[in-house]
Protein backbone atom coordinates (compact mmCIF):
# COMPACT_ATOMS: atom_id res chain seq x y z
CA UNK A 1 0.00 0.00 0.00
CA UNK A 2 1.47 3.32 -1.06
CA UNK A 3 -0.39 6.61 -0.71
CA UNK A 4 1.49 9.78 -1.68
CA UNK A 5 0.74 13.05 -3.39
CA UNK A 6 -2.89 12.11 -3.99
CA UNK A 7 -1.92 8.84 -5.68
CA UNK A 8 -2.78 5.49 -4.11
CA UNK A 9 -1.35 2.15 -5.24
CA UNK A 10 -2.44 -1.06 -3.55
CA UNK A 11 -1.26 -4.42 -4.86
CA UNK A 12 0.19 -7.79 -3.88
CA UNK A 13 3.28 -8.94 -5.72
CA UNK A 14 5.02 -12.26 -5.29
CA UNK A 15 8.70 -11.24 -5.42
CA UNK A 16 11.60 -13.67 -5.13
CA UNK A 17 14.13 -12.34 -2.64
CA UNK A 18 16.85 -13.76 -4.90
CA UNK A 19 15.47 -12.07 -8.05
CA UNK A 20 18.26 -11.26 -10.53
CA UNK A 21 16.38 -10.81 -13.84
CA UNK A 22 14.69 -7.53 -12.91
CA UNK A 23 15.52 -4.96 -10.27
CA UNK A 24 12.86 -3.40 -8.06
CA UNK A 25 13.48 -0.13 -9.91
CA UNK A 26 12.88 -1.74 -13.32
CA UNK A 27 9.73 -3.45 -12.05
CA UNK A 28 8.47 -0.22 -10.47
CA UNK A 29 9.10 1.81 -13.64
CA UNK A 30 7.28 -0.77 -15.78
CA UNK A 31 4.38 -0.94 -13.31
CA UNK A 32 4.01 2.84 -13.26
CA UNK A 33 4.05 2.95 -17.07
CA UNK A 34 1.51 0.11 -17.35
CA UNK A 35 -0.85 1.61 -14.78
CA UNK A 36 -0.28 5.21 -15.93
CA UNK A 37 1.00 6.26 -12.52
CA UNK A 38 3.27 9.30 -12.30
CA UNK A 39 6.95 8.51 -13.02
CA UNK A 40 8.01 9.88 -9.61
CA UNK A 41 5.89 7.17 -7.98
CA UNK A 42 8.28 4.45 -9.22
CA UNK A 43 10.86 5.29 -6.54
CA UNK A 44 8.23 4.71 -3.84
CA UNK A 45 7.24 1.32 -5.31
CA UNK A 46 10.90 0.25 -5.62
CA UNK A 47 11.63 1.39 -2.07
CA UNK A 48 8.67 -0.61 -0.75
CA UNK A 49 9.92 -3.75 -2.51
CA UNK A 50 13.48 -3.25 -1.21
CA UNK A 51 12.24 -2.74 2.36
CA UNK A 52 10.15 -5.91 2.24
CA UNK A 53 13.04 -7.94 0.75
CA UNK A 54 15.32 -6.65 3.50
CA UNK A 55 12.74 -7.66 6.11
CA UNK A 56 12.45 -11.14 4.56
CA UNK A 57 16.24 -11.63 4.75
CA UNK A 58 16.20 -10.54 8.41
CA UNK A 59 13.50 -13.16 9.12
CA UNK A 60 15.55 -15.82 7.33
CA UNK A 61 18.63 -14.95 9.43
CA UNK A 62 16.54 -15.07 12.60
CA UNK A 63 15.04 -18.45 11.64
CA UNK A 64 18.51 -19.85 10.89
CA UNK A 65 19.74 -18.63 14.25
CA UNK A 66 16.81 -20.30 16.04
CA UNK A 67 17.43 -23.51 14.11
CA UNK A 68 21.14 -23.54 15.04
CA UNK A 69 20.18 -23.15 18.70
CA UNK A 70 17.67 -25.99 18.42
CA UNK A 71 14.72 -23.71 19.10
CA UNK A 72 11.91 -23.98 16.56
CA UNK A 73 10.77 -20.65 15.21
CA UNK A 74 7.16 -21.79 15.07
CA UNK A 75 5.16 -24.62 16.59
CA UNK A 76 4.88 -27.72 14.40
CA UNK A 77 1.40 -26.80 13.16
CA UNK A 78 -0.31 -23.44 12.88
CA UNK A 79 -3.73 -22.44 11.57
CA UNK A 80 -3.65 -19.69 8.98
CA UNK A 81 -6.80 -17.72 8.29
CA UNK A 82 -6.89 -16.66 4.64
CA UNK A 83 -9.36 -14.01 3.44
CA UNK A 84 -8.77 -12.63 -0.06
CA UNK A 85 -11.08 -10.41 -2.12
CA UNK A 86 -10.24 -9.81 -5.78
CA UNK A 87 -12.42 -8.69 -8.67
CA UNK A 88 -15.61 -9.36 -6.76
CA UNK A 89 -14.52 -12.92 -5.89
CA UNK A 90 -13.77 -13.90 -2.31
CA UNK A 91 -11.68 -16.78 -1.04
CA UNK A 92 -11.88 -17.50 2.67
CA UNK A 93 -10.44 -20.53 4.41
CA UNK A 94 -8.56 -21.77 7.46
CA UNK A 95 -5.48 -23.77 6.56
CA UNK A 96 -3.63 -26.09 8.97
CA UNK A 97 0.03 -25.64 8.08
CA UNK A 98 2.90 -27.97 8.87
CA UNK A 99 5.65 -25.42 9.47
CA UNK A 100 8.44 -27.96 9.18
CA UNK A 101 7.46 -29.50 5.84
CA UNK A 102 9.81 -28.47 3.03
CA UNK A 103 7.38 -29.82 0.41
CA UNK A 104 4.55 -27.42 1.19
CA UNK A 105 5.82 -23.95 0.39
CA UNK A 106 3.28 -21.11 0.60
CA UNK A 107 3.65 -20.59 -3.15
CA UNK A 108 3.05 -24.23 -4.10
CA UNK A 109 0.02 -24.51 -1.80
CA UNK A 110 -1.40 -21.26 -3.20
CA UNK A 111 -0.91 -22.44 -6.82
CA UNK A 112 -2.57 -25.79 -6.09
CA UNK A 113 -5.45 -24.15 -4.21
CA UNK A 114 -6.07 -21.79 -7.14
CA UNK A 115 -5.94 -24.69 -9.62
CA UNK A 116 -8.33 -26.82 -7.51
CA UNK A 117 -10.85 -23.98 -7.11
CA UNK A 118 -10.39 -22.37 -10.56
CA UNK A 119 -9.37 -19.07 -8.99
CA UNK A 120 -7.75 -16.48 -11.25
CA UNK A 121 -4.00 -15.81 -11.26
CA UNK A 122 -3.88 -12.81 -8.85
CA UNK A 123 -5.27 -15.01 -6.06
CA UNK A 124 -2.09 -17.12 -5.86
CA UNK A 125 0.10 -14.25 -4.66
CA UNK A 126 -2.52 -13.07 -2.18
CA UNK A 127 -3.07 -16.57 -0.77
CA UNK A 128 0.68 -17.21 -0.48
CA UNK A 129 1.01 -14.14 1.71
Amino acid sequence: DIDSGGVRYCDSVLWSITEREMSPEEFAAATCRDLELPAWFASLVASSIRQQVSHAWALIRHAASCEREGQPLLPRHVVLRVDVLFGGQRFRDDVRWDTRSRRNTPESVARQTCADLSLSKPFDAAIAF
